[in-house]
């Protein structure tokens, strides 16, 4: 069948202007009567990332990470389950599985701390949070706990104050997360088309479902770029379920929770209640399938802290090896947080596990010398605001050219040698603060005299000049840092030339031996 375009030029213009290309994880949909859609806005078939890292509460709504207009859905159409293909092939300890619940499901009874969907349910709360459950270890506290809250906000009576940090969603409402995956959707998503396929089912009673045709049981595929009426990747009947036909439950099955490893492929799944194939098994909505055999269980409802008359009805299943909400496959930085995935140059790795952030491909080369860097702390004392980073004779060869002055930025960054940064700036040639006194002479001054916050001046220059050996120093301003230091772990300086069209310059130092007071931090190798 011939696919076609969705909808007009204006149309496509419209959603992807409320896209966003670096967003938050994880990636959901919210089933239709969900107040919070209308906030957004948004329809039932549009993809959500939290608007901000979650965080404890209250948070701003949500926001879009995929328009529907990019899956080739129209506004009409509900997403039932949802995932970008990211399951891993088998269980293994440490396999994390993700899921949500209905309004009417209650969970096993524990007590709380911490919080499960048995205290969420009580207060009218579950089908708006994300619980975490690991049925092949190590155990958690119980069978599932609480692992991300709807508003972020441990207000729920029966929970007696356990919480986990939130998405933005309104509680206690009707706000009811329909599908998940645990990645942002900038993993599949550029803010203008899509970069990989994106896989979900469709609610009974969905439009596209009888245009291209398929069923609520279809596993359904939307390839790059998008915005092209989506496919049928695995019908229905092959997973198998016993009623794969157009209609709702009873009379026929729906998926409606989803995770998928697409070679072979695997395909794990929930259907929803009443669907035939749950009394044929018989099964509870609350166990997760896997496609092969008919009536396979992967996952039983007991092993997730879940009775019989529960419903899953959203999933994701994955390793999460830093805890940071974001799949290992999906993540930029596997083995520290940063659920943002902030990759400043754009290089595939996080910027916190990236030893050159600004310069792409970049790999740090010792610099040849430093004399040593400062944290100068003013009357409020480390950390108050008001603290004076220095680096004085960072010396560094090169033979590739620069010209910070016209064309390359400079980006100097100070972090705790085992820890944080204290103290990053960025010194961007269009700034208009750089100036060459001399166009014959390699030295370069940075000014910003009026600044009160960042670098204040600096220096770089060639010494001596024709030897390809340069200096840099830098005085900075109204700082925030995490001092004292001393007597560890000491300072790590990270000095990048970010070039135009040119070579990719990163120089670092460990300056281990510090001494320290009130006033000030002094490092030096």
């Amino acid at each position: 069948m011939q696919r076609s375009r969705f909808g007009s030029a204006a149309f496509v213009l419209l959603v992807l202007t409320a896209g966003n290309v670096l967003a938050a994880s994880p990636s959901f949909t919210l089933s239709p009567g969900s107040p919070t859609l209308a906030a957004i806005p948004a329809t039932a078939g549009t993809v959500l990332d939290p608007a901000v890292v979650p965080a404890l509460g209250p948070l701003p709504p949500p926001i879009v990470g995929i328009p529907f207009a990019a899956l080739g859905l129209g506004p009409g159409d509900v997403v039932s389950s949802l995932a970008f293909g990211v399951a891993p092939p088998a269980p293994a300890v440490g396999l994390k599985v993700h899921f949500s619940v209905d309004a009417a499901s209650a969970g096993v009874a524990f007590p709380p701390p911490p919080a499960s969907v048995s205290c969420e349910a009580g207060g009218g709360q579950a089908k708006s949070d994300v619980f975490l459950s690991q049925p092949f270890g190590p155990p958690l506290a119980f069978p599932n706990v609480l692992e991300l809250d709807g508003n972020g906000l441990p207000d729920s009576p029966p929970c007696a104050g356990a919480g986990a940090v939130g998405l933005g969603l309104t509680e206690p409402s009707p706000d009811d997360i329909s599908g998940l995956e645990m990645c942002p959707a900038s993993f599949v998503f550029s803010g203008a088309i899509l970069t990989a396929p994106v896989y979900f089912t469709l609610a009974p009673g969905s439009p596209t479902l009888a245009a291209i045709p398929a069923v609520p049981s279809d596993i359904l595929v939307e390839f790059p770029p998008g915005f092209l009426a989506p496919v049928v990747f695995f019908p229905g009947a092959a997973l198998p379920v016993a009623a794969p036909c157009a209609g709702p439950p009873p009379g026929c099955d729906e998926v409606d929770a989803l995770d998928i490893f697409p070679p072979g492929p695997t395909i794990l799944f929930s259907l929803a209640p009443g669907s035939p194939t749950l009394g044929a098994c018989p099964a509870s909505a609350a166990d997760i399938f896997v496609s092969g055999a008919p009536c396979s269980i992967a996952i039983p409802s007991a092993a997730l802290g879940l009775l019989p008359g529960d419903n899953v009805d959203a999933l994701a299943i994955d390793f999460d090896g830093d805890g940071d909400f974001v799949a290992d496959p999906c993540d930029n930085c596997v083995a520290v947080p940063n659920n943002d995935q902030v990759d400043t140059d754009g290089d595939g790795v996080g910027d916190v596990c990236d030893p050159c952030p600004h310069v792409a491909g970049g790999v740090p080369v010792a610099l040849t010398s430093i004399k040593k860097a400062m944290l100068l702390y003013g009357s409020t004392g480390p950390g108050g605001g008001d603290d004076r980073p220095k680096v004085i004779k960072a010396v560094f060869s090169s033979a590739a050219a620069f010209d910070p002055d016209s064309v390359d930025n400079v980006h100097v960054t100070i972090s705790k040698s085992t820890g944080p940064t204290l103290f990053a700036a960025s010194l961007t040639s269009a700034s208009g603060f750089w100036s060459q006194p001399n166009s014959a002479v390699k030295k370069w001054l940075y000014k910003d005299l009026a600044a009160t916050v960042g670098v204040k001046k600096a220096l770089l220059k060639e010494s001596p000049p024709g030897s390809g050996t340069y200096l840099f120093k830098m005085t900075g301003m109204s700082a925030t840092t995490a001092g004292p230091l001393a007597p560890a772990p000491g300072m790590e300086l990270t000095l990048e030339i970010e070039p135009v069209g040119g070579t990719p310059l990163c120089y670092d130092a460990g300056l281990l031996t510090c001494t320290s007071s009130a006033t000030k931090d002094i490092c030096a190798p």
